[in-house]
């Protein structure tokens, strides 16, 4: 009598269950291996890959986590950042969040970025909001 693949597959999963369950495949996520923290997401999402910027996100996260800024408005703004600019989308963060905080009447921290000049100078080139 021919095999049915039902038959077969079932057979498979039946005998390599308890060979997952040693390593851990079928144990539920928890929220900390599925969730991102904010600073990982920032960095990442936004590919700071300066250490001023990573500074400057730090201290964002700071804000957060003292409650002066809301989470869901950096989130926004994060996305918002992101769909604009896939490529270099920290720029448009950094601008688009200093510009929501100062309408909420938040300070965010200076961030200056600095443009590379000739002889290999690095020339400051603060921005100040408007």
């Amino acid at each position: 009598m021919p095999c049915r693949p039902t038959l077969a597959l079932s057979l498979i999963i039946m005998i390599s269950l308890p060979a997952l369950a040693q390593i851990g495949i079928n144990e539920p996520a928890t929220p900390s291996t599925r969730t991102a923290t904010l600073k990982g997401q920032l960095i990442n999402g936004l590919k700071a890959t300066r250490p001023e910027e990573r500074e400057w996100l730090a201290q964002i996260v700071v804000l957060v986590d003292n409650g002066e800024l809301g989470r869901d408005l950096v989130n926004a703004v994060f996305k918002w950042a992101r769909r604009r600019s896939p490529k270099a989308p920290f720029p448009h963060y950094e601008r688009g969040l200093r510009v929501l905080a100062m309408k909420r009447g938040v300070e965010l921290p200076p961030f200056e970025y600095r443009l590379a000049a000739e002889g290999g100078q690095s020339v400051s080139n603060p921005v100040t909001p408007r």
